[in-house]
């Protein structure tokens, strides 16, 4: 059993040293143009509930609540894998997506289903 489990975390960690990415903390993220940019109308908190839900599968999401805004992140490894900014604009929210190449299409693809 013991080599079981020593196969596995080094298996995740080969996973995770061999992402074509970057290590980048939040703030690099945020000021790189957003990958995908889309709108939704579902209030702020919900939708940012939903993301977190969404985006849990690959480590456990934060949030920090800004005015206005939500930016909603899941670190791992020591750095930021993918960073979601939602901006409330009124009656309509703006998500900006930003990530790495390994999760860029299947982030989009997650936060599709809590549009």
């Amino acid at each position: 059993m013991k080599s079981i489990l020593s196969y596995g975390v080094a298996a995740t960690a080969y996973l995770i040293a061999s992402l074509p990415c970057q290590a980048k903390d939040l703030g690099e993220w945020l000021a790189e143009p957003p990958k995908h940019v889309l709108q939704s109308q579902k209030p702020l908190l919900p939708l940012s509930h939903c993301i977190g839900i969404a985006l849990s599968s690959w480590g456990t999401p934060i949030a920090l609540n800004g005015d206005g805004l939500v930016d909603v992140y899941v670190p791992g490894g020591g750095m930021v894998l993918l960073a979601i900014r939602v901006i409330d604009r009124g009656s309509i929210r703006v998500l900006e997506i930003r990530s790495n190449k390994a999760f860029d299409d299947r982030a989009k693809n997650k936060i599709d289903t809590c549009l």
